[in-house]
């Protein structure tokens, strides 16, 4: 009760059992260290899928839930963008060659959608998923990387942006 009424008098916080709790396990080290031991939990358990043969580069499907999150932040940063006098190009991502990542009939689904989103907002869009060759892409756990390239994977995505978005970029 007195950790309340201490809580309750700071200016703009009201009280809640969420903000009490979180306050006290402010001092217990493993949460207040948690995105340490997060990151230690995160490399184990990749570890031991390879260990156990599951690629970190299996195919997943793109959930519903996030995907439209990712839309609404994209409509978003679009709006934002504009109102700040910016022009905005849009573009599909390279995907590493040596993993398929998706499920095709998804990922087509998502394509057309970044394709509509595009042009409902006029923005020119550019599919650049196939421009960086396998040979220019990292590694990761023993594995291709499925998001990562190296340094020439980045001069070829800036050569694709410079082509597909040029005319866009230089009228003043």
């Amino acid at each position: 009760a007195r950790r309340r009424a201490e809580i309750a008098v700071e200016p703009g916080r009201k009280w809640s059992i969420e903000r009490t709790l979180r306050d006290a396990l402010e001092r217990v080290p493993l949460y207040h260290n948690r995105e340490g031991a997060h990151l230690a939990l995160f490399e184990i358990l990749y570890s031991i899928r390879v260990r156990l043969g599951v690629s970190p580069t299996g195919r997943r499907h793109i959930l519903a839930e996030p995907l439209e999150e990712n839309f609404a932040a994209i409509e978003d940063v679009i709006e934002l963008a504009r109102s700040s006098g910016c022009r905005v190009c849009l573009y599909n991502a390279p995907v590493n060659p040596a993993v398929s990542m998706f499920y095709a009939n998804e990922y087509r689904a998502y394509l057309e959608r970044l394709r509509t989103l595009a042009a409902a907002n006029s923005c020119p869009f550019a599919d650049l998923a196939t421009v960086v060759p396998a040979s220019e892409w990292g590694s990761w756990l023993g594995g291709p990387d499925p998001i990562h390239f190296d340094e020439r994977g980045h001069e070829t995505l800036a050569q694709h942006l410079y082509e597909a978005f040029a005319d866009e970029l230089l009228r003043f």
